[in-house]
Formats: C-alpha cells, sequence, structure tokens
C-alpha cells in the first residue's frame, strides 16, 4: 500500500495506541508509537512526523506540556491531534493543538483528521 504520511502516536494506553496504529497503517499511513513525552521528543527530533496524535493524560510529562513544548521548540508546523478522555478541555493550555477528538471516538473520524491536516510534502 502507498504511504500517504508518518504519523507518531503519543498515548500511554498501549491498546489504544495499538488501535490506531492499526487502523491508520490499513489507510496507507507509516506509523511510530511511544508511550512517553520524554521518547515522542527524541523521536520528533530524529525524524518530525508529518502529524502527531498525543494523548493528554500521560505520567510523566503531560501531553499539554509537550505540545507547548513543541510549539515553542522549532516544531509549530506539525499538525497535532489531540486524543483524550478529559472531557475538560482546557482550551487555553491546548491553543497549539490543530484539533481535539474525545475517547471515545470514531476510529472514521480519528483517520478523518488526520487525512485533512497531516502535512503535505
Amino acid at each position: 500500500m502507498l504511504d500517504v504520511g508518518d504519523v507518531l502516536i503519543v498515548d500511554d494506553d498501549i491498546p489504544i495506541a495499538v488501535l490506531i496504529a492499526e487502523c491508520l497503517m490499513d489507510e496507507g499511513y507509516a506509523v511510530r508509537v511511544v508511550h512517553t513525552g520524554g521518547r515522542a521528543i527524541e523521536e520528533i527530533q530524529a525524524q518530525p512526523p508529518d502529524i502527531i496524535i498525543l494523548d493528554l493524560m500521560m505520567p510523566g510529562m503531560r501531553g499539554d506540556a509537550l505540545l507547548q513544548y513543541l510549539r515553542t521548540h522549532g516544531f509549530a508546523d506539525i499538525p497535532i491531534i489531540i486524543v483524550s478522555a478529559a472531557h475538560d478541555f482546557n482550551l487555553f493550555s491546548l491553543s497549539g493543538a490543530t484539533a481535539q477528538l474525545a475517547k471515545p471516538f470514531l476510529i472514521e473520524d480519528l483517520v478523518m483528521c488526520v487525512n485533512r491536516y497531516r502535512r503535505r510534502a
């Protein structure tokens, strides 16, 4: 299948991350999965993805802190889709997010969001 882009999934919920990864790979995306903010920074610095899917509630560096770090450290152009079970999104702290989806979400909605916002070569 044609590689239509590179997606980095940052989520500490392994079953959810694997499900998202499998669905996006079925759509032709190259997918990388990490489970911590620190590991995400390493991956992004090594090879910036076309789009990031980011959970908010993670141990250590939370997703909102990672979002702000990326927006202020040279990665402002990477689209970031926030996915979280926290239904009280703090819009101020997420001001750099490209889009937000509340868990549980329909996988079709996530795929549509990724297709819409990924960086184009």
